[in-house]
C-alpha cells in the first residue's frame, strides 16, 4: 500500500516533565489519509486491479487526575472504500465490485505514565471504541446497493514513547498494540421482504504491522501547583 498522507496528533504519551499536575488538560487526537492500488498481470494483460482508501478523524481531550494518570474521551469518524475489477474470458469481460463503509464512534481512554528521563517518557494507553456505521456493497454481476448496519466494540492496549520539545508540545511515537474487537453487521439482502443476514466477527491478537506505527504531537495546558 502506498500512503499519500499520514498525520497524527496523538494524545497518547504525555507527561509531567516537572510541569503537569492534577487538573492539567491535554488536547490531541489523530487524523490519517491513505490510498493504495494493487494489480496482477499475465502476458501483458491486467487480470485484476484493486483500489482502497481510508480517512480517519479522531479528536481527543484528557485531564490528569494525578501526575501519572490521565483520563479522557474522543469522538471520531472513519470512511473506508474498496473496489476491485476482475477481467476474464476472450473478450476480457469485467466484473466490478465495491464496498464503502462509514463508521462513527466514541473513544474513552486511560493513559498510564512512567518517567524514563527528564524529557523521555514511557506510556501505556488503554482505549475503548464504541461505534456504529453503515456499509454499501455493489457488484456488477449480481448485487447492487446492498446495505449493512454495523455495530462494533474494540479494546486496545497501546505502548508508546514521547519526547518533550517544549513546555507545551511533545513528539510521540507509538508502534504495535494488543486488541480485542467484536464487530456485528446486519446485512439487508432484500429490501422488499426485509430479508437479512447477520455476520459477527471477533478478533484478539497483536498488530505490529506498518499501519500500527504513528508519529505525532500533543498539546498541553498545564495547571500550576499551589502551595497552601
Amino acid at each position: 500500500m502506498k500512503y499519500l498522507l499520514f498525520l497524527s496528533f496523538s494524545i497518547i504519551s504525555i507527561s509531567s516533565y516537572s510541569q503537569i499536575n492534577k487538573g492539567s488538560v491535554v488536547f490531541g487526537g489523530g487524523s490519517s489519509i491513505s490510498n493504495g492500488t494493487v494489480e496482477e498481470s499475465a502476458s501483458g494483460a491486467v487480470l485484476y486491479s484493486e483500489e482502497n482508501s481510508r480517512f480517519l478523524f479522531n479528536p481527543k481531550a484528557a485531564v490528569f487526575i494525578s501526575k501519572n494518570l490521565a483520563i479522557g474521551i474522543g469522538v471520531g469518524f472513519e470512511n473506508t472504500e474498496f473496489s476491485r475489477t476482475d477481467r476474464s474470458g476472450f473478450n476480457a469481460t469485467e466484473n466490478r465490485s465495491s464496498t464503502k463503509v462509514d463508521n462513527r464512534f466514541i473513544n474513552p481512554f486511560l493513559d498510564f505514565l512512567s518517567k524514563l528521563t527528564e524529557k523521555l517518557q514511557f506510556n501505556q494507553g488503554d482505549e475503548c471504541l464504541f461505534g456504529a456505521g453503515e456499509a454499501t456493497y455493489n457488484n456488477s454481476s449480481f448485487t447492487s446497493n446492498v446495505k449493512g448496519d454495523i455495530n462494533f466494540f474494540e479494546f486496545t492496549i497501546v505502548p508508546g514513547l514521547y519526547y518533550l520539545l517544549s513546555n507545551k508540545t511533545a513528539v510521540t511515537l507509538n508502534y504495535g498494540h494488543f486488541s480485542y474487537s467484536n464487530n456485528t453487521e446486519e446485512v439487508i439482502i432484500n429490501s422488499q421482504n426485509g430479508a437479512t443476514i447477520e455476520v459477527e466477527d471477533q478478533f484478539t491478537g497483536f498488530n505490529f504491522g506498518f499501519q500500527s506505527f504513528e508519529v505525532g504531537f500533543c498539546f498541553c495546558f498545564f495547571k500550576e501547583s499551589r502551595i497552601t
